[in-house]
């Protein structure tokens, strides 16, 4: 049974993927790894103590002993991602993931699309 979610999470693995004062996530943590994909979890209906534990369950962590887990996430509303031509693969593997692809080849146009997603995410913090 395919699940879906409203409200997903981008979660923030490295220092430079957010911008602590204004709080806002960058561009960068938007953009898609090597095979074309951005991987999200829905968070819809989850207490704020659950959300921190999906990064913990799905071994998420950043490159830094200092600070294991990661930073915080984007938050943001499948809507917005679908209206910029993405596709979200509710895939549930693990539990409440998803990939978003579709993303465009050229470089600018994946970076304007990122830039869009991050005006409009939300910033949240794991302190």
């Amino acid at each position: 049974m395919m699940c879906r979610f409203d409200l997903l999470a981008r979660f923030l693995t490295q220092s430079n993927h957010f911008n602590e004062n204004e709080m806002k996530p960058k561009p960068i943590s938007f953009m898609p790894n090597s095979e074309g994909k951005t991987s999200v979890f829905g968070i819809d209906g989850l207490s704020e103590l659950e959300i921190r534990q999906i990064p913990v369950l799905n071994n998420i962590h950043t490159r830094n002993n200092a600070h294991p887990y990661p930073y915080g996430r984007a938050e943001i509303n499948s809507i917005h991602i679908e209206q910029n031509n993405l596709v979200i693969d509710f895939n549930n593997n693990p539990s409440r993931h998803a990939d978003i692809f579709n993303w465009p080849n050229d470089k600018d146009a994946k970076l304007s699309i990122a830039q869009k997603l991050a005006s409009i995410a939300e910033l949240k913090l794991h302190q």
